[in-house]
């Protein structure tokens, strides 16, 4: 693995393409948790006065969020006509 990386390869620019977007998704969802987090403290449970939500709230809400959208584009690739007649 140290070999392809090390290499001007395209295979090894393409493992490290996926090893970059792996890691901007994750930064991602790590920073939408903590952000939801924020808006449901400043808002739901100070006006609201809602129960406070945990970190692991957040994280199984994200993932029921991101696992909507690939049921939904996976729907919708299905449903698409692939130029057959």
């Amino acid at each position: 693995m140290q070999k392809l990386l090390k290499t001007g390869s395209e295979e090894g620019a393409a493992v490290r393409m996926k090893g970059h977007m792996f890691l901007k998704f994750f930064l991602a969802f790590l920073a939408s948790a903590v952000a939801i987090i924020w808006f449901w403290s400043t808002t739901a449970v100070e006006l609201f006065q809602a129960p406070p939500l945990r970190f692991s709230d957040a994280i199984a809400g994200l993932l029921a969020l991101v696992g909507i959208g690939y049921a939904a584009g996976t729907a919708f690739r299905l449903g698409q006509d692939h130029g057959r007649d």
